[in-house]
Order: structure tokens, then sequence, then C-alpha cells
């Protein structure tokens, strides 16, 4: 499986594009890694993690071929993870498509909701909606995907396991601290993670970020009962993503911090091949 992080920031970004706190500064002065885009990841150039704004620019830059892609999993609808807007190019007289495969998007009702609204796209079959329910498990090509109920301010919100009947990955953002079921889910299951990688909004922070986000403390809890229940290959690469210039300066700082705990730090287009 390969796995890409296209973008790796919170909702502003890193820098914040009107920030001129120390952390965006040092951000713009590192450049390289420390510069992040809005969270989205990309599996095997064909299966989409979120829909943000970013996402049309990271097509004209050549990082994402949108014609390749035709499902996207939706975590929810803050608008750094979906852009209803620019799913709106689908309809017809926006685009004329090589084929005519619609782009099925995958989330709860809450989540899909807005998708609803591109009339133009979906009533001509450029969009399709796909209502997920947590704990049940789904196809999408040749992937089982599984939802879970995620610690977030959103209604509706999930994050995603996503298996190729190889590799697993966990995907874990926009949430904090897993709710009690999911942990009975984990335990009854024993899914076998290749990677997992969480929300870590909070950074290196010492304290808070325990609901709706998490910190890199907090993400060693997580990774740790994971690893009690038998959830992590002895080989699972742990990442951290999902970062906000308010807890985070430099790429390079974070990742010291990081790595005390065992965790790699994600950046913007990090490339993985799993069991390759």
């Amino acid at each position: 499986m390969k796995f890409k992080f296209l973008g790796t920031a919170a909702a502003e970004g890193v820098p914040g594009p009107f920030c001129a706190c120390e952390n965006c500064r040092l951000a713009r002065e590192e450049g390289g890694r420390s510069i992040r885009g809005r969270s989205q990841a990309l599996v095997d150039d064909c299966l989409l993690i979120d829909f943000p704004a970013d996402t049309a620019y990271r097509a004209w830059l050549g990082q994402l071929d949108l014609l390749k892609v035709k499902h996207c999993l939706v975590t929810h609808n803050h608008q750094d993870h979906l852009y209803p807007e620019e799913a709106a190019m689908l309809q017809p007289g926006f685009s004329h498509p090589a084929d005519d495969v619609p782009l099925t998007f995958y989330g709860t009702a809450d989540t899909l909701a807005p998708l609803k609204k591109q009339k133009g796209a979906v009533e001509s079959g450029r969009i399709v909606l796909r209502e997920v329910v947590p704990f049940e498990s789904f196809t999408v090509m040749n992937y089982t995907v599984t939802a879970f109920p995620a610690n977030h301010g959103a209604v509706g919100s999930a994050f995603y396991q996503i298996s190729d009947g190889k590799t697993t990955v966990l995907y874990a953002h926009d949430t904090g601290y897993f709710f009690e079921d999911v942990w009975q889910w984990m335990e009854s299951n024993k899914p076998q993670y290749d990677m997992i990688t969480l929300d870590c909004t909070g950074g290196a922070f010492p304290e808070g970020f325990r609901d709706g986000h998490m910190r890199l403390g907090v993400n060693r809890e997580v990774a740790d009962r994971l690893d009690e229940l038998g959830c992590l290959k002895p080989t699972a690469r742990l990442f951290v993503n999902h970062f906000t210039h308010n807890c985070v300066s430099t790429h390079s700082e974070l990742c010291i911090h990081a790595d005390k705990l065992g965790f790699e730090v994600s950046y913007d287009g990090c490339e993985l091949l799993l069991n390759t």
C-alpha cells in the first residue's frame, strides 16, 4: 500500500495566512516541511481522505491526480476537511470528464449533508453520496473500510480504518482520546495495524487536548492502549499529524518532542510504501 500525506495542518495551515505569531515566523523562516496545508491523505493514488479547499491547488501542482480518484472518505464537514463548493466543479459545463465514473463520497449523514446542496453535480450523477454507519465495515474498490465515531465537535464526525487485505492503517484525525465503544471494538476485533496516524493538534503541550483533539502525550496513551490490546504489529509505524501553529513552530522542533515518545512526524508530501 502506498500512503501519502497530502496536507498535515489544522484549519489555518502553518503558517497561518494572516498570523504574525512567533510560531508562524519560525515556520516561514525554516520553510520546507514546516509549511503545511490543510489535512488530506491519499491511498494508492486512488482513494482520497477528506476534501479541503486545498484539493484543487494540489491537483494544479501535480501532487494529486484527481482524474484517478473516484472515491473519497470524509471525516466530517468542517471546512478544512470538506469544502463542498469545490466538488461543484464536477457539474456539467464546469468539467468534461474522460469517463462517466462519478466521484463517490463516503461519510455519515451529517457529514454528507453539505454535498447534497451541490445539486448540479449530484443530479447529473457526477457526485454519488454513500452514507456510512460507525462500526459497520464497507467495501471501496479492493479496500475494506470501517468508520469509528470521533471524539470531536462536529456532529457525525468519524475516523477510518482502511485495509487492502495485506496492509491495515488507522487514520484518526479530528478526534480526541477514543470513545470507550471504539476501544471495545478494538478489543473484540483485534485489527493488526501496519501504521497509525493520530491527531496531534496540541503538539507538545503538557496538558489539555484530550477531547476534540489530541497532543503528543495523549497520542502515546492511545498507542500504548492499542499495543496492550494486541492491535499494533511489531513493525507498525506510528505517526502524528494535523498540527496548528498555535502549538507547533517548526517541523524539526516537533520531531525532537515526537521522537522521545516513539512517533514520526508527518509533513506535506510524505509518502510511505507499506509492506512492499
